[in-house]
């Protein structure tokens, strides 16, 4: 998906994105592809749509191969200093250069106050950061990373169902400011932070 965006002009195009998704029985494997991958291009600032997603064919039990076809109108920087920069933040950058993808945290700044440096909890790696934490420290908003993906979203896209499950999962690692006061939700409260 990185590169493919920036292949496309600055005006946008037509991506066709293939990927092998898992899926329960209950689930719907184009559903879950589709939900990754809104997250992702709305943190790029992407202006776009899903017109079709199907799957292509199944590859094992709940395994799926399913495709999107994302109409790109435009996508922007607003989080980023070039495309370049934007090209090693988001691609796997293989380990011995992960110290200076931890640079590249010193540009980036919190989605709501606009505060920076962000402060980066890493929970689990391998060859990226799997799973972690992005805290800003003025407003104590936190954002996780998951699956490799960091989850800037503002507050009203956020899930409390997804988020305080996450905290849970990482509390003896979270910083206990951010789960007693943390934005928008703490663990200690459970309950939603203005």
């Amino acid at each position: 998906m990185p590169t493919a965006l920036l292949a496309l002009k600055k005006s946008g195009g037509l991506i066709h994105y293939y990927v092998f998704e898992y899926a329960n029985k209950n689930e719907s494997p184009v559903e879950r592809v589709k939900s990754k991958v809104v997250k992702r291009l709305y943190h790029l600032d992407v202006d776009f749509v899903v017109q079709l997603g199907r799957i292509v064919r199944t590859t094992g039990p709940n395994r799926h191969q399913v495709v999107l076809d994302i109409r790109v109108n435009s996508y922007g920087q607003k989080h980023f200093a070039h495309e370049n920069v934007l090209y090693c933040l988001i691609t796997k950058v293989p380990r011995e250069e992960f110290a200076i993808k931890k640079k590249l945290m010193e540009i980036l700044a919190c989605p709501i106050d606009k505060h920076h440096p962000l402060e980066l909890h890493v929970f689990e790696e391998k060859e990226e950061i799997v799973e972690g934490l992005i805290v800003c420290p003025k407003c104590l908003r936190w954002y996780p990373i998951r699956d490799e993906i960091p989850e800037m979203l503002p507050d009203n896209l956020r899930k409390e169902n997804e988020d305080l499950p996450f905290l849970k999962k990482w509390k003896d690692k979270v910083p206990e400011e951010i789960l007693s006061k943390g934005k928008p939700f703490a663990l200690k409260t459970g309950s939603k932070k203005s």
